[in-house]
């Protein structure tokens, strides 16, 4: 999805702007999804999919290997925010 291609690098700006220097954020089957750790063994944190033009809804990574619904949808740059405000501990190290 071109779309998520191109927003890769407003979550890219958005996590270096908030000093997030622990994540990365890579395009992967038409969703963005925001990673740490080793390039080879990433561990996912979030998801964004898009779901209309401009607008993301998010889901986290669970340890049961699955991924899970926030109840979080608007531009990325909204939706990152109330990830950092709502659920901070799903960006964690």
């Amino acid at each position: 999805m071109p779309n998520a291609v191109s927003s890769l690098a407003s979550v890219t700006a958005f996590l270096k702007a908030r000093r997030l220097t622990h994540l990365r954020c890579r395009a992967r089957a038409g969703s963005l999804v925001v990673e740490s750790g080793p390039q080879k063994a990433p561990t996912a944190h979030i998801r964004l999919k898009q779901l209309m033009a401009g607008i993301w809804a998010v889901d986290e990574f669970h340890h049961s290997a699955r991924w899970s619904p926030l109840p979080i949808q608007g531009d990325i740059d909204a939706a990152l925010t109330a990830v950092l405000d709502d659920f901070p501990w799903v960006l964690e190290a």
